[in-house]
């Protein structure tokens, strides 16, 4: 998958809706590198690797599944990340990274989401 086209999946149906549809075609996969999950039901940990050689890697945890990882790396070696926590779901993390090396951070605390941090930076030498 194009690491823009997940971008604008992702922002247009909304993270969780998307990582539930790459998790669906990771079971669907003829290899899935692994699939782990706990008895108690709270930890599902998935790494995934696709024939185009694009990898997902999601965590989630907790029974009340407050707590969302996902960071996936494409062939050309872009990352995409989210992380969410909390049970009112005030913090979210976002970094992206492209193959031209350009960032893109997100950052939003507290419940009444009024610490907003956005930071865009182009030709650097690390990401995240």
């Amino acid at each position: 998958m194009d690491p823009k086209q997940f971008l604008k999946e992702a922002n247009k149906m909304g993270f969780r809706h998307v990582v539930r549809e790459l998790l669906f075609k990771m079971i669907k996969s003829d290899n899935p590198v692994g699939l782990s999950l706990f008895r108690d039901r709270t930890c599902l940990r998935v790494r995934t690797c696709f024939r185009d050689r694009t990898c997902l890697r999601v965590r989630t945890c907790f029974r009340d599944r407050t707590c969302l990882r996902v960071r996936t790396c494409f062939r050309d070696r872009t990352c995409f990340r989210v992380r969410t926590c909390f049970r009112d779901r005030t913090c979210l993390r976002v970094g992206t990274c492209f193959r031209d090396r350009t960032c893109l951070r997100v950052r939003t605390c507290l419940r009444d989401r009024t610490y907003l941090r956005v930071s865009t930076c182009f030709r650097v030498r690390t990401c995240l």
